[in-house]
């Protein structure tokens, strides 16, 4: 319909992007980058951070050196 509208199709509607086909494409690639967002984000959060050790040794050499406020 976009690409090779008929001839019996407003032209002005699909230049302004107010034929239904226009908002329909529209709408389903909004859809689609949600959807595919949405996905990467589930992934992220499954994926989890990685466990750091707990550093005590490293706060200890640290915290000397810090002048007291």
């Amino acid at each position: 319909m976009l690409h090779q509208p008929p001839p019996d199709v407003d032209i002005e509607q699909l230049t302004f992007g107010q034929h239904p086909a226009t908002r329909r494409l529209a709408l389903e690639e909004l859809l689609a980058h949600q959807l595919s967002l949405r996905e990467v984000r589930l992934r992220i959060q499954a994926d989890g951070a990685p466990t750091l050790p707990s550093g005590r040794s490293l706060q200890a050499r640290f915290c000397p050196s810090c002048p007291l406020l």
